[in-house]
């Protein structure tokens, strides 16, 4: 299956803000989930002011970057880029055309 995105549609699903007045998780809970989904060696984490988490980790010995946003999915920053990097283009102006990939992701319970 093949999905057709404009530039401007990919950027909003990459930056979308998260609606008002959700609580962000704690550096504990966002080291949780990283170390949930087999990452190791966590560094520091830095918030962000959407209340996303940032970090350097490992995960099967190689550096990766992870996002941990404010319900607890995971997103490791390499990987879209290298999904990014296999977007076709359509030729049908300005659009990409991108294989979805399933990624599960878990949250947080509270």
């Amino acid at each position: 299956m093949r999905i057709a995105l404009s530039s401007m549609a990919l950027a909003t699903l990459l930056v979308t803000a998260p609606l008002l007045g959700a609580q962000a998780l704690t550096e504990d809970e966002a080291r949780s989930v990283i170390e949930q989904h087999g990452y190791t060696g966590v560094g520091a984490l830095e918030a962000d002011a959407r209340g996303y988490w940032h970090g350097r980790v490992l995960r099967n010995g190689a550096a990766a970057e992870v996002n941990v946003d404010r319900d607890g999915h995971l997103e490791d920053r390499l990987e879209l880029a290298a999904l990014l990097a296999m977007a076709e283009p359509s030729g049908q102006g300005g659009m990409l055309a991108v294989t979805p990939r399933v990624t599960l992701t878990s949250s947080v319970a509270r």
